[in-house]
């Protein structure tokens, strides 16, 4: 842009100087994210202490921002050197990485993991779900499904159960990206960060799972032999210069694969379980899909586009609450979008828990209505509209993974149990790596097959 030319800025809050909008978005980022979007439309300029930020919320902005000129939006500015996984990569060195596991997510691969989900999940609940159903106690359903998840990426990423230790790392870690403080107490370890006590729990929670993937990489280097596992495909996976990843960034990627691969879900198939308990005519239309189709044999892999309801039902779950809070990107060079400047530096975010509201596009965008999602009407949704993994180049390599681990999860739990909210314990949305139920969804578990006695342990509800 021209020196001394006045930049053209979309509308926005004047914030308070000098933090901009810092402790409304650190009180509650999505509530701000809303409202800014209410207020001032599809494109709102906001700062970040001294860094400008473009919240875009129409799908032609994030298709400009994502895909059409994605080289000028990297996920950081500048490429960031190292070994670090996937998700922390940008640049050539991203794409490289992206390229090597690739062959990971192929659909045969994908398809020949089924069998092995429905069997670590059916040990997860015999293992740990049936304690809880006996005694009729509250139940965290997050740390429940984290269970079930946890246990199929272990088998997807390295054919092996999940330790205690392995699923004690994972939520510690979880936990500590979930974890938002007030915000005063955010600026004070921010500024302080060597104070943080939580710190070294988490790097040691880290610690656990990074030491697993290095031990499987060693492991299959001794061995010489080959497998269908997600871990087999990266070791076997080379460039253009047949060069393959080194024994770090594999155990990077290894890291990334285990932990991301089953944080989303967990998310997903609670908010399908809140959202289920608040239309029970959609629960009782999903157990009747699910008795046709699988009656009370296993799923497997030949069952799974047969059951479309279920999948809608999680596919609408996924558009009021979706599991990726927000998509950000920076601008290396300056750009223009609409009748708005864009210069260098400056944050862009698109907030798919705002997209999947936009009125122009959604419909009663607030009522749950899994049929949205109906072959019919799926079509007609834009692409850029609905992004519960992320859209463009960066979209979620796991998407198809994570749909169909949801749909055999949903369909098991269906055939096995039913799931009561306790009644008087608040449903709180939180943000943090996830969008998420704030310190899990209590639930009652009862047999599915039979009338149980509920045992509620503060009386009678209401």
């Amino acid at each position: 842009m021209a020196a001394g030319k006045r930049l053209a800025v979309p509308p926005g809050p004047r914030g308070i100087w000098p933090v901009g909008s810092w402790f409304e978005e650190q009180a509650d980022s999505i509530g701000m994210f809303l409202r800014y979007f209410n207020r001032y439309g599809d494109i709102v300029r906001f700062r970040l202490g001294s860094t400008p930020i473009y919240l875009v919320n129409h799908p032609r902005y994030v298709k400009h921002v994502l895909a059409d000129n994605a080289a000028n939006y990297p996920r950081d500015a500048g490429e960031r050197r190292g070994t670090g996984g996937l998700f922390t990569l940008s640049g050539e060195t991203w794409k490289r990485h992206r390229r090597l596991m690739s062959p990971g997510f192929q659909r045969p691969r994908m398809e020949a993991l089924v069998p092995l989900m429905v069997r670590s999940t059916q040990r997860t609940f015999d293992h740990w779900w049936e304690e809880r159903v006996r005694t009729g106690q509250p139940v965290n359903l997050t740390e429940a499904l984290s269970r079930v998840t946890v246990s199929h990426m272990a088998q997807a990423v390295y054919s092996e159960d999940a330790s205690e230790e392995v699923f004690a790392a994972t939520r510690q870690v979880l936990d500590f990206n979930n974890d938002r403080r007030p915000p005063l107490s955010a600026l004070f370890f921010q500024i302080l960060s060597f104070l943080d006590r939580r710190k070294p729990r988490r790097q040691a929670a880290m610690g656990v799972l990074k030491a697993l993937g290095l031990q499987q990489v060693a492991r299959r280097r001794e061995a010489g032999a080959g497998g269908q596992d997600m871990l087999s495909a990266m070791m076997e996976a080379r460039d253009e210069k047949g060069v393959g990843l080194s024994e770090e960034e594999l155990g990077a990627e290894f890291f990334t694969l285990f932990f991301a691969g089953h944080e989303a879900t967990t998310s997903a198939l609670v908010w399908t379980w809140v959202e289920m308990a608040r239309h029970p005519e959609v629960e009782e239309q999903v157990r009747g899909e699910v008795a046709r189709v699988l009656g009370d044999r296993p799923p497997t892999v030949e069952d799974l586009p047969k059951l479309g309801y279920l999948t809608q039902v999680f596919q609408e779950a996924m558009r009021l609450h979706p599991p990726a809070p927000v998509l950000g990107r920076t601008a290396l060079a300056s750009d223009r979008m609409s009748d708005f400047d864009v210069p260098a530096g400056t944050g862009v975010v698109a907030v798919p828990y705002v997209l999947h509201r936009h009125p122009e596009f959604w419909e009663e965008p607030e009522r749950f209505w899994p049929e949205r999602f109906s072959r019919e009407k799926e079509q007609s949704i834009p692409r850029f509209l609905y992004v519960p993994f992320g859209v463009g180049q960066r979209m979620c390599m796991g998407n198809n993974l994570a749909l169909m681990e949801a749909t055999l999860s949903l369909a098991m739990m269906v055939q096995r149990y039913r799931v009561s909210l306790v009644p008087g314990v608040p449903i709180v949305p939180k943000v943090g790596a996830t969008y998420h139920v704030k310190g899990g969804l209590k639930v009652i578990l009862t047999p599915a097959r039979q009338v149980a006695i509920r045992v509620w342990p503060h009386g009678t509800p209401s």
